[in-house]
């Protein structure tokens, strides 16, 4: 448990630049999401779980290739409830995740992606991630990842909305 509070500790330490450069960054840098998962765990039936989360486009604050973008994404997990045949019950997880999210953008639609971060509920360690997103307009986009926790693995639709654009 106390790896758990330093790692926390960690990651506040390491956002406070973000602060100093919140008058480079607006609400116009932010998007809402949410979507459905398909999660396996080792030894249990597989699960359909949801998940829904925020974001905010950290680009502004970094000097690389403009199809390149780099954000922070906060959100919260539900897996489903997983069965098993061997064991008599049911489990599930939940609970808040943190990830930095990197985008590389092949034309203005298509763009493929990748997450590192933490889950803090109840499948608590690193989570990692990639897939593809489609915008559909400029403010909608629809995505796909697959998404690797300590115990669950997720095949995860999404939908996010973009504020600003």
């Amino acid at each position: 448990m106390h790896l758990k509070r330093w790692i926390i500790a960690a990651a506040l330490v390491a956002t406070s630049p973000l602060a100093a450069a919140q008058s480079s960054i607006s609400m116009d840098d932010a998007w809402a999401g949410g979507g459905l998962n398909q999660n396996s765990l080792s030894g249990w039936d597989s699960a359909m779980g949801f998940q829904f989360f925020g974001g905010l486009d950290l680009s502004s604050l970094i000097d690389v290739d403009p199809r390149f973008a780099l954000g922070a994404e906060v959100g919260y997990f539900d897996s489903g409830e997983f069965e098993s045949s061997r064991w008599w019950g049911t489990r599930d997880f939940s609970g808040l995740w943190t990830t930095a999210v990197a985008s590389w953008e092949f034309t203005p639609e298509f763009y493929a992606l990748g997450r590192a971060g933490l889950d803090l509920g109840d499948d608590d360690g690193l989570m990692i991630g990639g897939g593809a997103g489609y915008r559909i307009t400029d403010q909608l986009d629809v995505r796909g990842e697959y998404v690797i926790r300590d115990n669950i693995d997720s095949l995860q639709a999404n939908a996010l909305y973009r504020f600003g654009q």
